[in-house]
Order: structure tokens, then sequence, then C-alpha cells
């Protein structure tokens, strides 16, 4: 299994577009082979912070994922409305 966090610090005036956009990949990654949770979060005190909580059953799952068509739909609908993108990969430990 392959833990991700991916933290997305939006441009203010952009925060709800984005998310909309966000709440439209989710729906569509969630059925993908191999995800095993998709989690979106919304940081309570600053709403143009967002954190994705994602379990893969692998690298490769990972990857198809980052490649669909509808990841590739987010990053042109939010194409220069982000401020900082950071995304960690993760194994659990304990």
């Amino acid at each position: 299994m392959l833990s991700v966090v991916a933290k997305i610090k939006v441009k203010p005036e952009c925060v709800d577009l984005v998310k909309a956009e966000m709440l439209k990949m989710l729906a569509e990654t969630v059925k993908e082979s191999g995800c095993l949770n998709y989690n979106l979060h919304q940081d309570n005190a600053d709403a143009s912070v967002f954190f994705f909580y994602e379990n893969w059953s692998g690298e490769e799952a990972l990857q198809n994922h980052l490649k669909s068509e509808h990841v590739q739909a987010y990053i042109q609908a939010t194409k220069g409305k982000l401020a900082e993108f950071v995304m960690n990969k993760l194994t659990k430990l304990a």
C-alpha cells in the first residue's frame, strides 16, 4: 500500500472554483482500480488550504491515477489558480 498526502494552497480568489474541480475529480477517482481511499479536507483556519489523503494499492495505481483523464482535466481547469502544491508519498511504519 502507498499513502499520499497532498497539500494544495489555492489563490484566495479561486477557492470556490478549485474546490468544485477537486470534488469533480474526487467523484471519478474513487471509482479507479487501485484506489483504496481518496479523501479531501479543507483547513478550518484557512479556507484556501486543502489536503488530499489517499491510499493506493501501489505506485502503479497512483501513476495510472495521475495520468487519468479526470486528473488531466483538473490540472487544466486549475492552471494558474494554485499558490502551492506539495505531494508526499508515505510508507506506513506502524
